[in-house]
């Protein structure tokens, strides 16, 4: 039987080596946005075998000793997630250390802490490693899908979901990003329905339609840019 961990639906914090972890409020996004950068170095495409062998946690004080905002990053973000802890750095064994609130966090740790992170505020990241030239061209396909559908920003998604359900702003603000971001998603399955449903009706249609209580793949970071062999079939057929 599934065990579900409905932490996230709940904003509930999660737990890990004594330390207490929160999932970030959208009265922060925007703090959030700017420093989360620090956890998404592509360490593994350095074509270095000492850097991939090195935990994130080591290359990411190795890459400060350039870019020395990335630490200040790091501190600001573990502020947010461990709400004002104390933070120091130290070195054991040739490897970074950070102490947390008293607490030795390695580099296993930290990959540990990363991705709970990641899952409280829906960070999407993609395990799949592309050859550099078709990880261009995903990029490129990217921002020319960007520019041509102009997806709404942050402010008129605030909007729309204060429109759609009447919340006040300052509850909105209260809301975690999980739960901000996964409502939105599901109320556009439901308008979605109630639109494709009506217009059905009135056709005479029969298609079939995602229900507005169907499951809501997880999706990657190029998934909206690929499509599987039978999404290719459907459109050259139409070509034809």
């Amino acid at each position: 039987m599934e065990v579900l961990n409905l932490n996230n639906v709940w904003g509930d914090p999660e737990e890990y080596k004594g330390l207490t972890i929160y999932p970030v409020k959208m009265k922060d996004i925007l703090i959030f946005n700017n420093v989360v950068g620090c956890l998404m170095l592509e360490k593994n495409k350095i074509p270095d075998v000492n850097i991939i062998k090195m935990s994130y946690l080591s290359f990411l004080f190795l890459s400060a000793e350039i870019h020395s905002e990335l630490i200040i990053g790091l501190k600001m973000l573990l502020n947010l997630v461990l709400q004002e802890p104390t933070v120091e750095c130290i070195s054991k064994n040739n490897e970074v250390i950070l102490v947390l609130n008293g607490v030795e966090i390695d580099g296993q740790d930290f990959e540990k802490i990363k991705d709970i992170i990641f899952n409280q505020n829906l960070i999407i990241t993609d395990d799949m490693m592309f050859d550099e030239e078709i990880e261009k061209r995903l990029r490129e396909a990217e921002d020319f899908l960007a520019s041509k559908q102009k997806p709404a920003t942050l402010e008129e998604r605030i909007f729309s979901y204060g429109a759609i359900t009447h919340k006040l702003y300052q509850e909105i603000k209260e809301m975690t990003i999980y739960q901000f971001n996964k409502e939105l998603e599901r109320l556009n399955l439901i308008k979605n329905f109630e639109v494709y449903t009506y217009m059905m009706l009135k056709c005479g249609q029969s298609d079939s339609i995602a229900h507005w209580l169907s499951h809501i793949e997880d999706k990657g970071k190029y998934d909206h840019l690929l499509m599987d062999r039978s999404e290719f079939n459907k459109v050259t057929e139409k070509i034809k």
